[in-house]
């Protein structure tokens, strides 16, 4: 990562080993590893506002909370490195991709058909 992001500081590997663990980890795996758990960590956001919990205390605010209340794997296995995650989505989010969402605005899609029905009749009138 340093040769391609000269001056970044990615070679200070105190400051970023659990984001260099996760990185080798997809190299050696052919799997882009972080990148999973930043769409799971940005989907479940999504879902937070999209369906609430019943209870507003549940809700989960940043990545520790999530991967203690919302996410299944660290539960489903033992020796999960957990921290390892955690702290490589907030390197990520800090040091390569910036913050996520900051506001969410979601719109209702509007799937009328009569309004393309409409309009391809126009079209044809007009051909």
């Amino acid at each position: 990562i340093d040769s391609m992001c000269p001056g970044a500081g990615f070679n200070d590997v105190n400051t970023n080993i659990n984001l260099l663990k996760a990185f080798a980890v997809g190299r050696a795996n052919f799997i882009p590893v972080i990148s999973i758990f930043m769409e799971m960590f940005e989907l479940s956001l999504i879902n937070e506002e999209l369906h609430p919990p019943e209870n507003e205390k549940k809700k989960f605010s940043d990545v520790t909370e999530w991967s203690a209340n919302r996410c299944k794997w660290p539960k489903s296995y033992k020796g999960a490195p957990t921290s390892i995650i955690e702290n490589a989505i907030k390197d990520f989010k800090n040091r390569l991709c910036g913050s996520t969402f900051t506001t969410m605005i979601f719109n209702k899609i509007e799937d009328d058909i009569n309004v393309y029905i409409e309009y391809v009749m126009k079209l044809n009138t007009v051909i």
